[in-house]
């Protein structure tokens, strides 16, 4: 597979304390990054993307109708930022990085190229225990 997400430690922990005590991990924020122009393996002990250029708030979280052991997190990047491209994608509780994903080269182009567009970016995560993330 060319393009896939990992769960990070953090969120392997997080996933174990919300099997143990019965509470809910909460995705929060998603944030894209160019990965310096280069293509690389994500890794389970990162704690941030290799080159960050955006984040923000989450538009949804919630169950594919399709597959109930499949959340999907879609967030939207605003059509008046952009002027990078697209590698990798991270998945935040907080300020807890808490997925990965290596992420099809997309390009962003700010208003001053002479074009816009708004972006969802739209990451399925793969769980045997969707109850666990909150939505």
């Amino acid at each position: 597979m060319d393009f896939y997400t990992i769960a990070t430690v953090s969120f392997l922990n997080a996933i174990a304390n919300a099997i143990l005590n019965g509470g809910q991990i909460l995705i929060t924020h998603l944030a894209v990054g160019d990965a310096n122009g280069v293509y690389y393996e994500p890794l389970e002990s990162q704690t941030q993307l290799v080159h960050e250029t955006w984040r923000g708030e989450v538009d949804s979280v919630g169950l594919d109708p399709e597959d109930a052991s499949r959340i999907l997190v879609t967030a939207t990047i605003p059509d008046d930022i952009g002027g990078w491209g697209i590698m990798e994608v991270g998945l935040y509780s907080g300020a807890t990085l808490m997925s990965v994903t290596k992420y099809p080269v997309t390009y962003k182009p700010a208003p001053e190229e002479g074009a816009t567009k708004a972006l969802e970016i739209r990451i399925q995560l793969d769980v045997s225990n969707p109850q666990i993330i909150d939505n």
